[in-house]
């Protein structure tokens, strides 16, 4: 149990003095009244208690040496005004009262017992001095101030409950408080990513930006990033704002594994209970990058499944009935004459061609040793500065015989505006679907002119010379308020 605080010490002790001074009125009057010579002395000795209580610094009351000294002195002054006006029958007796009051409610029980029996004492002593000892009237007073400090005394303590209460109460509302708002933001954030869900724009950006609104909304930051740990390599999916000096980072997991990191720029460092409501917003967030990575997961099974089966159909239906057909049309071709015989054999010469690109594809189809461009491109930009956001979409990879020479160009790209640029970031867009995609590599920084010559510099013209073999065009787009932005397209040949 607490002490008073300084609040509720105020109240008492405006209590306290009202009553000092309305039984210092009282029993001035009644003494005069009742004591013409003795009253002047037991008036001045009130009145000192009075006042100096009144002039007392509240916040002393709070020490308990000044609590017991203060009660010492009040005791000692209020025992004397009533030896001075008639002991036990004195009419500064309810006056008397109030420092067993004031000590019971400042020291609980214990001390206002020991101030009743300080007054009972001095009284007492006084009587002896004076061979007028009244038992009956000293057993009274000592009961009436024993009561008092047992009623006080209760009244302390039941006082101090309520305040526990109250302080409990208000914790309780205040934890609620924030509970609920941080149910309400979860609450939001859940929305957005069912919004998500609904407009079949579900990807690990989309969730990224969408927890980043959120979590703006509850812990203010300059800046923030979400990497998600793809084919284990660290990947910035989504940021926001502007990212400078240290920063801070919260884990992004399941209860299963971690998925990646939050990394949030602030100018002070987040409180115990923005942490809290942070680590709160990332659990849903985890869950459903988790949910994306086994879809993904589940995708890429599927794709390599179906691979298989065209492959196995084109190597063992496809294949061999052409094979069978181009036979056929030797056969034929050799018993013809004049322009069926040519016919024949162009046909033929066709039917080598597509048998030659059943090969290729069976190959394509069945080769998985070989990474994907996405993949290849999550290796490349490991720790990368400037940061590199990855924002490409591989549905399909692209057929092998171009992938190499595409991947290269995107690669070449990532690693001039890494080295060259010198910008913020670098961003990685845009859609593969096999033999149909567009590449975009766009950085922030100060931009060059791609139809100058460089001297030892064979970059881009090796970037051209590969889209040209794989029948893919590339535009590059440069200036130095905008930076520089790599286009690479293809479709199928």
């Amino acid at each position: 149990m607490t002490e008073f605080s300084e609040r509720w010490l105020n109240r008492l002790m405006a209590v306290v003095a009202g009553l000092n001074w309305l039984f210092l009125i009282l029993g001035s009057v009644a003494g005069f009244i009742q004591h013409p010579n003795s009253a002047w002395p037991a008036i001045v000795l009130s009145g000192v208690y009075v006042v100096g209580f009144q002039l007392l610094p509240r916040r002393l009351l709070l020490k308990p040496v000044w609590r017991e000294s203060a009660a010492i002195i009040a005791t000692s002054l209020t025992a004397g005004s009533m030896a001075l006006t008639g002991s036990f029958e004195s009419t500064f007796l309810l006056l008397a009262v109030t420092p067993i009051m004031l000590a019971a409610l400042m020291g609980g029980y214990r001390l206002g017992a020991a101030t009743a029996g300080l007054s009972a004492g001095i009284l007492v002593a006084i009587e002896i001095s004076r061979q007028s000892l009244s038992y009956g009237g000293i057993v009274s007073w000592l009961g009436l101030l024993l009561l008092v400090a047992a009623t006080f005394g209760l009244a302390r303590r039941l006082i101090l409950e309520a305040m526990d209460h109250v302080e409990a109460l208000t914790e309780m509302t205040a934890e609620t408080g924030a509970r609920l708002e941080q149910l309400e933001n979860t609450n939001l954030l859940l929305t957005r990513l069912v919004g998500l869900t609904e407009n079949e724009d579900l990807s690990t950006t989309t969730i990224g930006t969408a927890a980043l609104v959120t979590i703006r909304s509850a812990v203010p930051f300059s800046g923030a990033e979400i990497y998600i740990n793809a084919d284990e390599v660290p990947t910035l999916v989504a940021e926001t704002g502007t990212r400078i000096g240290a920063h801070q980072s919260v884990p992004i997991a399941t209860s299963q594994r971690p998925i990646g990191e939050l990394r949030l720029f602030l100018d002070r460092s987040m409180t115990a209970r923005q942490h809290e409501v942070v680590t709160e917003l990332l659990a849903p967030t985890a869950i459903s990058f988790a949910n994306v990575a086994l879809l993904e997961q589940i995708a890429a099974e599927a794709i390599r499944d179906e691979r298989l089966r065209v492959a196995r159909e084109l190597h063992d239906g496809i294949g061999p009935g052409l094979a069978a057909l181009g036979l056929a049309m030797d056969v034929t071709a050799m018993g013809a004459r004049g322009a069926l015989e040519q016919q024949l054999i162009d046909l033929r010469a066709s039917v080598t061609d597509l048998v030659n690109d059943v090969r290729i594809a069976v190959e394509d189809l069945r080769d998985e040793t070989s990474e994907s461009t996405l993949v290849q491109i999550r290796r490349l930009v490991v720790g990368a500065s400037p940061p590199v956001k990855i924002a490409l979409t591989e549905v399909q990879p692209i057929p092998h015989p171009r992938r190499s020479n595409i991947t290269a160009i995107a690669v070449e790209a990532i690693r001039n505006a890494m080295a060259h640029s010198p910008g913020s970031q670098v961003v990685v867009s845009g859609t593969i679907e096999g033999d149909v995609g567009q590449l975009r590599i766009q950085d922030d920084g100060i931009g060059f002119d791609p139809d100058a010559t460089y001297d030892g510099h064979f970059g881009l013209v090796g970037m051209r010379e590969r889209a040209a073999e794989a029948d893919a065009t590339i535009s590059i787009d440069s200036s130095a308020t905008s930076g520089t932005a790599v286009v690479i397209k293809w479709e199928p040949r």
